[in-house]
């Protein structure tokens, strides 16, 4: 098994001990994202302070792509977490990833599912 460095835009001065870390935006999404062999397997565990509006929760799922994707039914979601301002997810989620998908990102986005932000 191999450690995949997983980078944001901003690259940390240093990486965390082990291979799950929060991203921040606009709230924090914990992850983490390990390579076996030719399967990229990322597990998103948890988010954080996603909602600006205290006096309300949301119904929040999370999707996956590996992108330029080539076939956007590769994408994943996970299941939907309602009325919870910090929702667990704790799901695992499999790409086949090949030495030509070595220029490709993952793009992790969080939804609500009562809107289209």
């Amino acid at each position: 098994m191999s450690r995949l460095r997983v980078f944001l835009r901003n690259p940390p001065a240093s990486l965390p001990e082990t291979p799950s870390f929060f991203l921040n935006t606009h709230g924090q999404l914990k992850l983490s994202i390990i390579q076996e062999q030719e399967v990229l397997v990322v597990s998103v565990l948890e988010a954080r302070g996603i909602v600006e509006d205290f006096q309300r929760s949301c119904d929040s799922y999370v999707k996956i792509g590996m992108f330029p994707d080539s076939d956007p039914s590769d994408r994943q979601k996970s299941q939907m977490v309602p009325q919870c301002r910090n929702p667990i997810f704790l799901q695992t989620f499999y790409f086949v990833v090949s030495e030509g998908d070595l220029h490709k990102r993952l793009l992790f986005t969080m939804w609500n599912s009562d809107s289209t932000s």
